[in-house]
């Protein structure tokens, strides 16, 4: 019995089944309310994170293209319609960053009204993995907030990122007024 059929249509089913619950879960997570005063602060500073983040992913991630990229073409087996392939799709991974698209193609807004993203053929790309740990940083975010109302961001000492592959605070500066 040759199940290698029946096993590309449960792939496929798979994969409309998984398309579907990112597409209802990203409209649940985007209806949610953003938070309280503190919460917005909060994930302004986080979004700066990210956005220096993926500037400096998108920097290595083109010098460490070209080496693939001539890898693939001058290995007899795959050719150059091979690295031209590769070429598009690391240039399609970054659509969503031009300029002449995008007012502010360097800071991440999942509520960005313009434009498509190109990589993803349409609409935001939002992974499985984000409504949990946007709801998990949110919840844990109010159960601090509620338990320490006294507790801010120090203005004099903003949070420095460090860290290539796992970008994070160094320190996170906090001034606590007991109430």
């Amino acid at each position: 019995m040759n199940s290698g059929p029946n096993l590309l249509y449960v792939a496929i089913i798979c994969g409309i089944i998984a398309v579907l619950y990112g597409i209802i879960t990203s409209r649940q997570v985007l209806a949610m309310s953003p938070g309280n005063q503190r919460m917005v602060e909060v994930s302004a500073a986080i979004q700066e994170g990210a956005a220096a983040y993926l500037r400096r992913q998108y920097i290595t991630i083109a010098g460490v293209a070209i080496v693939p990229f001539l890898l693939l073409g001058f290995y007899n087996k795959l050719g150059w319609g091979t690295a031209v392939g590769f070429l598009i799709g690391a240039v399609l991974s970054s659509a969503n960053r031009d300029p002449r698209r995008f007012t502010e193609p360097d800071r991440f807004d999942v509520h960005r009204k313009e434009g498509a993203h190109l990589a993803f053929a349409v609409g935001n790309h939002f992974c499985l993995g984000a409504w949990f740990g946007r709801h998990l940083a949110r919840v844990s975010l109010e159960i601090l907030l509620d338990r320490l109302p006294g507790l801010r961001l120090d203005p004099d000492r903003p949070a420095t990122l460090s860290g290539w592959e796992f970008r994070a605070p160094d320190s996170t500066w906090v001034h606590w007024d007991v109430v």
